[in-house]
């Protein structure tokens, strides 16, 4: 829900919030501004639904746990060619110790830090063999997967099928 208003005080924009609003836009409202609103919005959604499947769960998360999911995978996103980017590093981007980003993560989604990870770094290379990258090295590189041999693993696991045959059947 996105609010249009000549209202600009604080108390409204919360008290649009409390209500539910997903942005507050003050009048005059620039076409452009509310455009670029609508696709962040779209994308915050499919992002969060896409973390939600990634959990293969069939749980509803609350807008918090969206938030946060949306979260890690933004952090994820920002380093996957990042060498040095592990659980660690994505424990310190919010600013807690591994075991409590561990339980947290593990509560939301039954999976371990780890596991969430590869399992989102798994749907970006399938992002990118659907838009048509068929180097399996380069997009398990792309990817942030430095050993060719756990991309493969992990992919069949997650798949039911190596990178090459996914990429075959496309």
């Amino acid at each position: 829900m996105i609010i249009f208003t000549g209202q600009t005080s604080e108390e409204e924009h919360i008290a649009a919030y409390d209500a539910g609003a997903d942005a507050f836009l003050t009048k005059p409202v620039s076409l452009k501004l509310l455009r670029v609103r609508i696709d962040r919005l779209i994308a915050e959604g499919d992002a969060a639904s896409l973390t939600a499947d990634l959990a293969s769960s069939k749980r509803t998360y609350t807008k918090e746990e969206q938030k946060f999911l949306l979260r890690c995978r933004e952090i994820i996103d920002d380093n996957i060619g990042n060498p040095d980017f592990n659980v660690d590093f994505l424990a310190e981007k919010f600013a807690m110790s591994h075991s409590s980003l561990y339980k947290k993560l593990k509560q939301m989604t039954g999976m371990s830090l780890i596991e969430f990870v590869n399992d989102y770094k798994i749907y970006k290379a399938v992002q990118a063999f659907k838009e048509g990258q068929t180097n399996v090295v380069k997009v398990a590189e792309m990817c942030g997967f430095g050993d060719i041999k756990n991309f493969r693993q992990l992919f069949k696991r997650k798949m039911n099928m190596t990178p090459k045959q996914y990429v075959q059947s496309l």
